[in-house]
């Protein structure tokens, strides 16, 4: 959140105050993706966050995604490949099982935006996991948890969370409408075994 206006960043501390963890996650979880498609943030940049969190002992999701362009010229996997090599670069095997990699097509981010399809998050979510497979080893990778964030909604949470291989969801514009978020709060405290 080093790069959020100011005022974003006082909003987020009144959040936190409050206790809206919830909130506050998507929150932030919306703003990192939104300010690194923008600012054009390197992997380089992600790799020093995601060592600088961990030295704090915070739980770090590392999130990953190409935009329309690289879906479009079929460069979804190489671009997913180094993003997620570069953000686990030095991570030790003893914590990397405790990460959580979050899957978000930055295409299918925001209002108007069309999620991905079932059988394109099967696919990254089973390529995901068997990088994680060869930077470490099989147990890690089962351990770890992939999450998906593209236009999460209650009308496809279901769908999506039925994905074997899907350990959660990361909800943006939906956790902005309070039926929505506790629908999918709801669902997710109803049917995850985490």
């Amino acid at each position: 959140m080093e790069n959020a206006d100011p005022q974003i960043k006082a909003a987020i501390e009144h959040l936190a105050a409050d206790e809206n963890q919830a909130i506050l996650h998507g929150l932030a979880r919306y703003l990192e993706q939104e300010l690194k498609e923008r600012a054009g943030e390197s992997d380089e940049a992600t790799q020093r966050k995601v060592q600088a969190a961990l030295a704090q002992g915070m739980q770090v999701v590392l999130c990953c995604g190409e935009n329309r362009d690289a879906r479009d010229q079929h460069e979804t996997f190489k671009l997913l490949d180094r993003q997620i090599r570069m953000g686990l670069e030095a991570v030790s095997p003893r914590i990397a099982g405790d990460l959580i990699i979050a899957y978000e097509p930055i295409w299918a981010i925001g209002q108007g935006a069309n999620p991905a399809t079932l059988e394109q998050i099967t696919e990254v979510h089973n390529f995901i996991r068997n990088l994680v497979m060869d930077l470490y080893d099989e147990q890690i990778a089962s351990n770890i948890r992939i999450l998906y964030g593209g236009n999460v909604k209650p009308d496809n949470i279901v769908e999506i969370m039925d994905i074997a291989g899907v350990d959660g969801a990361l909800v943006g514009g939906a956790s902005l409408k309070a039926d929505d978020f506790s629908y999918i709060i709801r669902f997710g405290l109803t049917h995850m075994h985490m």
